[in-house]
């Protein structure tokens, strides 16, 4: 697919080393049935391994061979890069507020339907815009070309279907429903308040200033159109995720720069008391489930920020995470100052791995830790 090439600068930065691949590799087996780590991120076709902590690799493993050369699909851990570039337009000025309308800067919306006036910037980034996302026969494996999660995969004109295209089904703040549109819209948004594409943004508030040791790509939807598909696609190796982790940890300062303002880093990553209503998550959806698997005993709460997820430990502390399809994971445990970097060609299914299974993993590693 097509995409935009995002640079870095040098120096590079390096996390220091100190591997520990035996303390690693003992905690995961303890409390996980494993019985040989190594071979367990073989089998569930896990290509990139990282744990780090106190900004030092204790882990680092590709099991799949060397790196390789030309990156690690992230799939929707983009998704929470997006949500870093729109704190930064916002603390820039270049958007005024998260409670601002989407139609102040896409005002051709209102055209077609005033009620896209009641959605907010806010609403977006917690996938509660209350935009119609169809995916018919999903349930039966089957993919048709008019449901929406095809047209938000594979349009070759993106503007077109978010301008004419998608529908309001609901009242925006009523329910979550994890859906593409939303963080396309903030591409597309971000696109006309910085007047260049998502990955210039991206390149020039986060790949460089963080001094990134590889360059990367961010796939759109056309060489014509050009939109940065905002809900998926950056392309990067696994080191330089772990340093997104890592700015959110410190609260987005990054050697005395503040990248992404602390303000921002705390909304995305903590629970929206305004948005927790009851029924705010449907029951049947990813939040409940991964809350119901990572807290059998009701003793938690998973939640969705601004477009990271958060899970509960103890009273006022949470850990967070960037997801991708496949299990292309960014967790994050602050209490512990930890990162985990995983990506794979897929979530080990064949071994009856899933999502659940590596959240409980990493939330169990970061508890005994």
């Amino acid at each position: 697919m097509p995409s935009f090439d995002v640079q870095t600068t040098v120096p590079s930065f390096r996390f220091p080393r100190n591997i520990n691949s035996s303390l690693v590799s003992s905690l995961f087996e303890r409390n996980n049935e494993v019985s040989s780590f190594e071979e367990f991120l073989v089998n569930t076709n896990t290509t990139a391994f990282i744990v780090i902590q106190n900004d030092v690799i204790l882990y680092e493993d590709y099991p799949m061979g060397n790196p390789y050369k030309d990156g690690y699909h992230s799939f929707s851990v983009a998704k929470s890069y997006m949500s870093a570039l729109v704190g930064i337009a916002v603390g820039e000025g270049l958007i005024g507020s998260v409670n601002d309308p989407i139609t102040k800067y896409l005002p051709e919306l209102i055209a077609r339907d005033p009620r896209f006036q009641k959605i907010t910037i806010s609403y977006l980034l917690s996938m509660s815009s209350g935009l119609e996302y169809t995916c018919p026969f999903c349930s039966f494996g089957l993919q048709v070309p008019w449901g929406d999660n095809v047209k938000s995969l594979v349009s070759s004109d993106l503007r077109n279907v978010l301008l004419n295209e998608i529908q309001i089904v609901d009242d925006p703040g009523k329910h979550y429903l994890y859906k593409a549109y939303d963080p396309q819209l903030l591409s597309l948004i971000l696109e006309r308040v910085t007047g260049a594409p998502a990955s210039t943004y991206l390149q020039e508030k986060i790949w460089k200033p963080l001094h990134m040791e590889y360059p990367a790509t961010w796939l759109i939807d056309s060489e014509e159109s050009g939109l940065v598909k905002g809900d998926l696609g950056v392309n990067a190796q696994p080191i330089d995720y772990a340093k997104l982790g890592s700015l959110y940890l410190k609260y987005g300062n990054w050697n005395g720069q503040q990248i992404v303002s602390r303000d921002w880093v705390i909304k995305s990553t903590q629970p929206d008391s305004q948005l927790q209503v009851d029924g705010f998550y449907p029951a049947g959806t990813d939040v409940p489930a991964l809350e119901s698997a990572l807290f059998p005993k009701n003793d938690g709460h998973v939640y969705y920020g601004y477009l990271w997820w958060i899970a509960t430990r103890g009273e006022n502390n949470y850990d967070f995470w960037a997801l991708g399809r496949l299990d292309q994971w960014i967790y994050v445990s602050p209490s512990k100052n930890l990162i985990i970097v995983r990506t794979g060609l897929n979530n080990g299914e064949s071994t009856n791995v899933t999502t659940s299974t590596w959240l409980r993993m990493f939330y169990q590693f970061a508890t005994d830790l």
